[in-house]
């Protein structure tokens, strides 16, 4: 499933899971290998901070697709500075539409794709 999320969200690209060889499989360990578009196939380790967290974002998408959940919380998952990570809200599966999102952010262009939104503003010292 993780194979089929990834492309989607990157708009191309590819990525695989791999089982880590171990002696016990149930203490194996899992490495994520990706290649976003136009990029060479390397380790998660290798990409930047918002490939990461777009990767990151597949394989949970990935999982809900195999084991639905009623909701999912993403706190600050779509980065301002990146402008790729704003397919997560346009290219998410059509499967994850029964699932309700609650999204922790400050990215205007998140809030705006948003049904519902409730704002909560801390007023604390330096705020």
């Amino acid at each position: 499933m993780f194979k089929k999320v990834y492309p989607r969200l990157f708009r191309g690209g590819e990525a695989t899971l791999q089982l880590v060889e171990s002696d016990d499989v149930l203490e194996a360990g899992v490495e994520i290998v990706a290649q976003p578009p136009g990029k060479k196939l390397q380790s998660v380790s290798l990409l930047s901070g918002g490939e990461k967290a777009l990767t990151a974002t597949a394989l949970v998408f990935a999982i809900f697709l195999i084991k639905p959940s009623p909701f999912c919380v993403l706190d600050e998952v779509v980065r301002p500075s990146t402008r790729r990570t704003s397919a997560v809200s346009t290219n998410a599966p059509g499967d994850l539409s029964l699932l309700q999102f609650i999204v922790i952010t400050h990215n205007k262009n998140t809030m705006s794709m948003a049904d519902r939104a409730l704002r909560r503003h801390h007023g604390g010292a330096g705020a």
